[in-house]
């Protein structure tokens, strides 16, 4: 689905996980105005001890509520065996409060900066 909205503002998002299962079931639903890309894996073998770690980009649309995004993140991560993800790579637990503040925070910082070019 695209994130492409009338006037063409979009806010970048990028995700670090190690529950790889999650970040691969993420392209499957993902709500009105938001895209997902799962690149390959990275090898981040000093930070993380070895462990596979996956970057997800999301692509939303100016008119997607904070609120949205972020409950939909939290009910993704939720379940999963990491108790933290990150988000613009600021690590944060995985509680919607949590994922909501950072969302709001890019989404601000995205709208500061004016359209990407």
């Amino acid at each position: 689905m695209s994130a492409d909205n009338a006037d063409g503002k979009v806010t970048t998002i990028e995700i670090e996980t190690l529950d790889l299962p999650i970040a691969f079931k993420m392209k499957d639903d993902p709500p009105k105005g938001v895209s997902v890309v799962v690149p390959p894996i990275v090898r981040m073998r000093e930070s993380y001890g070895g462990e596979d770690l996956i970057r997800i980009t999301l692509t939303v649309a100016k008119d997607v509520g904070v609120g949205i995004v972020s409950a939909w993140l939290y009910d993704k991560f939720k379940s999963g065996r990491s108790p933290t993800i990150r988000i613009n790579r600021r690590e944060i637990e995985v509680e919607n409060d949590k994922i909501a503040r950072i969302i709001d925070e890019c989404i601000t910082e995205s709208d500061r900066k004016g359209p990407e070019e």
